[in-house]
């Protein structure tokens, strides 16, 4: 099996995770379907630091048993909910296992795995961009995997630290302008003698 990780810019982000393996088919066995489970250590480094286990899922049917699948898409960041947001507390609500070996029962399938995943609030899901398989001997197949990391659009809750970096600037341009025209009415008004207004001078003291 062969697993690695490319990083097309050079900017220190990866950009693509690679997986190739075989498996060799038993002769009285076919291939008419594959669910292909990739288990990630999925995290964010940035505004809202998070880190979590995730899985990546390609599934495919075959009309007719393949020798090889080829299959390319892109991870994409899921969320049915705003993240929480705090700079200096990295969020690992669902970073722990998702396979508990320990914690097998005969009665838990793969499916009660796949639905309790589901009904988290943060998931990573693949969308497909273009898959091929080809067709020749059946006693083995290949299978390579192209996924790629795009950039992701989070949505969360800012802090208070956060909304307060965003604000000052408003803030503080408004001061600015008001200031400025608070000096130009006032400079208007008293040249013009449009108010009363008298200079109080201090007493002199003689000796």
């Amino acid at each position: 099996m062969q697993v690695q990780e490319n990083d097309f810019t050079g900017d220190g982000k990866k950009d693509e995770l690679y997986i190739k393996f075989h498996l060799n088919i038993p002769p009285d066995r076919t291939v008419s379907s594959i669910l292909l489970i990739l288990s990630l250590d999925f995290q964010l480094k940035t505004i809202c630091p998070l880190q979590m286990q995730s899985l990546a899922l390609i599934t495919k049917e075959f009309v007719i048993p393949p020798s090889e699948l080829i299959f390319h898409g892109d991870l994409n960041f899921y969320q049915t909910t705003h993240l929480p947001c705090e700079w200096f507390n990295q969020d690992t609500k669902y970073n722990r296992s998702l396979f508990e070996i320990e914690k097998w029962e005969s009665y838990m399938s793969i499916d009660h795995y796949l639905s309790d995943y589901f009904h988290r609030e943060v998931t990573t899901e693949v969308r497909t961009i273009n898959s091929r398989t080809y067709n020749g001997q059946t006693d083995s197949m290949t299978v390579q995997v192209h996924l790629r990391i795009p950039e992701m659009q989070i949505r969360y809750t800012p802090s208070i630290l956060e909304e307060f970096k965003w604000a000052w600037p408003q803030y503080l341009s408004f001061v600015v302008i008001f200031h400025w025209f608070f000096n130009k009415v006032k400079e208007f008004i008293f040249t013009n003698r449009l108010l009363m207004s008298w200079k109080v001078q201090s007493w002199k003291t003689f000796e």
